[in-house]
């Protein structure tokens, strides 16, 4: 069994992509790159099912939201990679989940609150806490 196949095995057995890491000894980059190129050697017409225990569901909602990892890669995945500030992080993350949790304007207000927090601070202005 590749790497590639054990990874995708574990993950259909309900492990995180986090847990999955640890335990296969990659970088969580590496287990959605796996599971891109897996859906990718699927038929088109094959439908997709998983089959979640409420147990599952709550913990993958808990520790990896869908709202967060959309797109193949975890939203502080990407602000660690890219190393951006709280703000500029949160930033990131309520403009990604913006579309997706049911209340757009008031997180993507709440991202514009933030990045004129970052604004100010690098003009050297007042932030108020």
């Amino acid at each position: 069994m590749t790497k590639q196949e054990k990874i995708v095995d574990l993950i259909s057995q309900g492990y995180s992509v986090h847990d999955v890491a640890k335990m296969v000894k990659v970088k969580p980059n590496y287990v959605y790159h796996s599971l891109w190129i897996q859906r990718k050697k699927k038929k088109a017409s094959e439908p997709e099912f998983v089959d979640y225990t409420d147990e599952m569901k709550e913990k993958s909602f808990i520790e990896h939201p869908s709202h967060y990892t959309i797109g193949g890669i975890e939203t502080w995945d990407f602000i660690e990679a890219k190393r951006l500030n709280y703000n500029l992080g949160s930033v990131v993350k309520y403009i990604s989940r913006a579309d997706y949790k049911g209340h757009d304007i008031q997180d993507l207000k709440k991202a514009r609150q933030f990045l004129d927090r970052e604004i100010a601070r690098r003009e050297g202005g007042e932030v108020a806490f």
